[in-house]
């Protein structure tokens, strides 16, 4: 550590923290003082936290439109897409006023992958750490990986983010007004136990009337000038028309799983990601607000355990046409390598069971874990199986697990 690029790396969360906080004053913008009240079940971690965000979801995505939220089961390839962001966006811009001071970000690789509900948001500093091959070794798994790295490349590793769950696409007043969209996060790489988001993600959709492959996201909230005080730039990155996928791996019986998971899929892109995977050995750290502080708080007083659970959040996107292989993540060691064959690596082949013509009932089924669709373009499960099992012959011996 010690660099230039090490110093800038190492300040990309804080940065980015900044710009989305206005400098830590989002909390008073987002406030009934301020005008603009919301519900506890508006915040991002609610449902995460109630353990119930499998049944919501779920619900939310056989929803009937009524005419306001805009909402409709999305199945059948011949249905109306009406969210207005399905996509995969890049984002070549990150701005705000960050405490007065302007700020703004484009030094990370983005991919924001929407679909009519779930989404998976992956931002990866063009900074993050080259980890060395020769830190991956075969069949090791992600905490095997992660033990192999001294402190300081653990720390470098935990600024980036990844997050997961389903947006809820809502307008106030007519037709015409600008879309509102509210996240509600099922994994997060910034969620901490104990230490929610206490303010919704929740936004403006601006598309304009003669380019929908860019459109603006600005906060709902404004500042003390009546201003909204971030915008993000979104624009599409080519290749996401046609196939359409998205799942999520069922909830264990107590509607808790450490071991969440969602994949969402269009055109030739895909996106995953995997909760974290607790030891129980963990010490708390109540004075940190994000993980990256718990990591730093954590290594430097020699608990590399819970450094390392904490990092074990894991996600990426790829490519379908290269046998849905991996070429960006939150774990640099498994670039190159299939996704399924992360997810498990005993895996051979994907399976998809279901008889019925709606794919709601379908399952998808990646060496011992079951997997939930929310939504297809497919009309039966032996047309999603093919598309899953696109494993290209070149695809090599499996490197390691997730």
């Amino acid at each position: 550590m010690g660099t230039r690029r090490d110093e800038e790396h190492l300040d990309w969360s804080a940065k980015q923290s900044r710009i989305l906080t206005d400098g830590g004053k989002a909390n008073e913008h987002y406030s009934k003082e301020n005008g603009y009240p919301f519900t506890p079940s508006e915040l991002p971690h609610y449902h995460l936290r109630r353990g119930d965000s499998h049944d919501v979801f779920r619900g939310w995505a056989t929803g009937i439109d009524d005419g306001e939220t805009r909402r409709v089961p999305f199945f059948a390839a011949s249905r109306v897409l009406r969210c207005p962001v399905v996509g995969v966006w890049g984002r070549p811009l990150f701005a705000g006023s960050a405490g007065g001071r302007f700020e703004f970000s484009t030094n990370e690789t983005v991919y924001n992958i929407q679909t009519n509900g779930l989404f998976v948001d992956l931002r990866v500093p063009t900074t993050q750490p080259k980890i060395e091959a020769g830190k991956r070794s075969g069949g090791a798994t992600t905490r095997q990986v992660l033990e192999s790295l001294n402190d300081e490349e653990l720390k470098l590793l935990a600024r980036q983010h990844i997050f997961a769950g389903y947006t809820l696409l809502t307008r106030e007043g007519s037709e015409t007004t600008r879309p509102i969209a509210t996240r509600h996060h099922c994994i997060d790489w910034n969620y901490l136990p104990g230490k929610p988001r206490p303010r919704p993600n929740k936004w403006f959709v601006e598309v304009g009337d003669k380019n929908a492959n860019v459109w603006r996201e600005t906060s709902y909230a404004t500042d003390e000038n009546g201003q909204s005080y971030y915008f993000e730039l979104w624009e599409r990155i080519p290749g996401d028309d046609g196939f359409r996928l998205a799942i999520r791996k069922r909830a264990n019986a107590s509607g808790f799983d450490e071991a969440d998971g969602i994949i969402v899929a269009l055109g030739d892109h895909f996106n995953y990601i995997l909760g974290r995977q607790f030891t129980g050995g963990e010490r708390t750290y109540p004075s940190a607000s994000s993980t990256v502080e718990l990591v730093d708080m954590a290594l430097d007083s020699g608990d590399r355990e819970s450094a390392i659970s904490y990092l074990t959040i894991n996600g990426g996107h790829g490519r379908i046409s290269t046998g849905w292989k991996i070429d960006c993540s939150v774990h640099p060691w498994l670039l190159g390598n299939n996704v399924f064959r992360c997810l498990d690596d005993t895996i051979d082949v994907v399976r998809v069971n279901g008889n019925e013509s709606d794919p709601f009932g379908w399952s998808v089924l990646i060496g011992s874990s079951v997997w939930e669709v929310y939504e297809c373009s497919l009309s039966s499960p032996e047309q999603l199986e093919i598309v899953l099992n696109n494993i290209r012959k070149d695809d090599g011996p499996r490197e390691s697990r997730l």
